[in-house]
């Protein structure tokens, strides 16, 4: 008799805690739902998001290869005229007298006037 009431009350807990188990499990499936559309929304509005920041970075790059492009080819063109500017201030056969070496400079600062005035005057006739 004792048995058969605690057996009764056993199935009726073990009924009511199914019971609370489904809604449990509802509860549970609507969540994960909401979350997973949130997830989406999110997704939907993170995408075109990270391709305008592929396309900043793909130009930013770009603008970076291109002026560093141009960095070393006026560095390139600066050591150039540096080089040549140096060949026409060096000095004469060795000599460090600051006369000698000046008066080179005058007379190649001289020659290129007058090559520059000759070309300008050749491209005037035609």
């Amino acid at each position: 008799m004792i048995i058969d009431i605690l057996l009764v009350i056993l199935i009726a807990a073990a009924s009511l805690l199914c019971v609370y188990l489904i809604f449990t499990l509802i509860k549970v499936n609507r969540n994960i739902s909401l979350f997973r559309r949130d997830v989406e929304d999110i997704k939907n509005k993170l995408f075109p998001i990270l391709d305008n920041l592929q396309k900043i970075t793909d130009k930013a790059a770009e603008v970076s290869s291109s002026a560093e492009e141009k960095i070393k080819n006026f560095t390139h063109t600066i050591n150039s005229l540096k080089k040549i500017l140096s060949s026409f201030v060096s000095p004469v056969s060795g000599s460090n007298d600051p006369q000698i070496r000046i008066n080179t400079f005058i007379r190649n600062l001289s020659a290129i006037s007058k090559g520059i005035s000759a070309f300008i005057s050749r491209l005037r006739k035609k």
